[in-house]
């Protein structure tokens, strides 16, 4: 579950911990531990959140863990994640032309795509019709092991044709 920075703010300000779910956050009233599984940050989702409660009353950032982003420079690359992190992967896309990214989920079990891409035109375009720009997929490490991430530049409706571009990552999660 995701958390605004408002939302966040008010749990530790206010510790009103009652209303959340056990799966979600977690206090610890003896060590004034907060644990937050995943918080939501001007459209950055980090994970593993930990929060220590001082003597002052205030919370504390012990360790979290941040997003990792690439884009289409990464291409082939041998990255590390830790279960529950996320990885948000930027790529050059034209989707005037029918092509988009797609997630081979074939490819991995290691990592799930959250929701749909997103795609945003050059700054350059001057919102022409037929602008590329950049394509951007959210994923989130969800299970331990080693294996490869393949995302297929490609046409839906050309099931039979290759993809036009393939972006490949060997993924390790701890």
């Amino acid at each position: 579950m995701s958390y605004s920075v408002k939302t966040l703010t008010a749990l530790i300000l206010l510790n009103i911990f009652a209303p959340v779910h056990a799966a979600t956050p977690s206090y610890d009233p003896v060590s004034g531990r907060l644990n937050l599984p995943e918080v939501l940050i001007n459209d950055h989702s980090y994970s593993n959140i930990v929060l220590a409660l001082g003597s002052d009353g205030r919370y504390q950032l012990l360790s979290s863990t941040s997003p990792v982003s690439l884009t289409d420079a990464d291409n082939g690359r041998s990255i590390e994640l830790v279960q529950g992190q996320f990885l948000e992967i930027k790529l050059a896309s034209n989707p005037s032309t029918g092509y988009s990214w797609t997630f081979n989920s074939q490819s991995i079990d290691l990592v799930e795509l959250q929701g749909n891409s997103s795609f945003v035109l050059d700054s350059d375009c001057g919102g022409r019709v037929g602008c590329g720009g950049t394509e951007t997929g959210k994923f989130k490490a969800i299970k331990q092991g080693n294996g490869t991430l393949r995302l297929e530049y490609r046409r839906p409706w050309e099931t039979t044709a290759p993809p036009a571009q393939v972006f490949q990552l060997s993924i390790t999660v701890r």
